[in-house]
């Protein structure tokens, strides 16, 4: 009898278990060091209001996207923060990116709405500098700053090291053509400075900031967004973005181009210059 007891005892434990996994509505699951050096801590709540399980994660400390927490349909789950800090919503199964949140001050609930359907106009392909622009003169808005402008010549010597990164995939970004063993083969272009000459950049600016990146970006559309968030709420490379730097740039390029191995995985770079009148 006892033994049938204990083995009763059991599985009645594990039942209990299973269900009290089943039903949490309201729990505290994230907790993250800020990102960027500025932001104020923030409580925040997701709600999954989509009919499918979602799968969210949070961009982390050295602004690399980190480990997930799975989130059931209609259920709500959150913690405490910084603002600035970015979390990426993911449709549970397919890896689909449904969406990108920036926490925002005094914003404590994020609704997460069915993704929309595919149509004509939503199937056009943004490109990755335009929608890097976008993003940045958006994150620029918000502090009243001036808008910058997308140049041509900047993007071309972007485009350069983001495919020479891709080609050779070393597993992280760098600056120069020599950290790939290919000094020889680019001497001309081996640095930003001589790659901004290069690609008819006006010697008499020489003033610049480069920024490079390898991450995985889900959805084509959301590259430029992805890279120029992901920069602008770091420690290291948020200062153009934010005129901290002392020139104040007003152009900007930018490239990417996919990894040679691995899925959805992208390197880029960017530029920023300042073109005197």
């Amino acid at each position: 009898m006892s033994k049938r007891k204990n083995r009763s005892s059991k599985i009645c434990l594990i039942f209990l278990s299973l269900i009290a996994l089943l039903t949490i509505h309201s729990v505290t699951v994230f907790a993250q060091n800020k990102c960027s050096k500025s932001g104020d801590a923030q409580k925040f709540t997701f709600h999954n209001a989509t009919t499918k399980p979602v799968e969210i994660k949070v961009v982390s400390n050295d602004c690399k996207e980190g480990g997930g927490k799975l989130l059931k349909a209609g259920d709500k789950a959150g913690g405490t923060s910084y603002t600035g800090v970015v979390f990426r919503i993911y449709e549970f199964g397919t890896g689909r990116l449904i969406s990108e949140v920036v926490l925002e001050k005094s914003k404590p609930l994020y609704t997460i709405s069915e993704p929309k359907k595919s149509t004509a106009k939503s199937a056009i392909r943004i490109k990755p500098d335009e929608g890097f622009l976008k993003a940045t003169n958006e994150i620029r808005a918000k502090r009243n700053l001036s808008p910058m402008k997308l140049d041509q010549r900047l993007t071309n010597a972007c485009q350069f090291l983001a495919d020479l990164m891709a080609e050779v995939d070393k597993g992280y970004p760098v600056h120069k053509a020599s950290e790939l063993g290919k000094k020889k083969q680019y001497k001309k272009r081996n640095k930003a400075k001589q790659r901004l000459v290069f690609y008819g950049w006006d010697k008499k600016n020489t003033a610049h900031f480069e920024a490079t990146a390898l991450d995985t970006v889900q959805e084509y559309n959301l590259i430029g967004n992805n890279f120029a968030n992901i920069w602008a709420n770091s420690n290291t490379h948020d200062k153009p973005f934010f005129d901290k730097h002392r020139v104040k740039y007003n152009r900007v390029g930018f490239g990417v181009a996919k990894a040679k191995r691995g899925t959805n995985r992208y390197y880029a770079c960017a530029i920023f210059g300042r073109e005197k009148n």
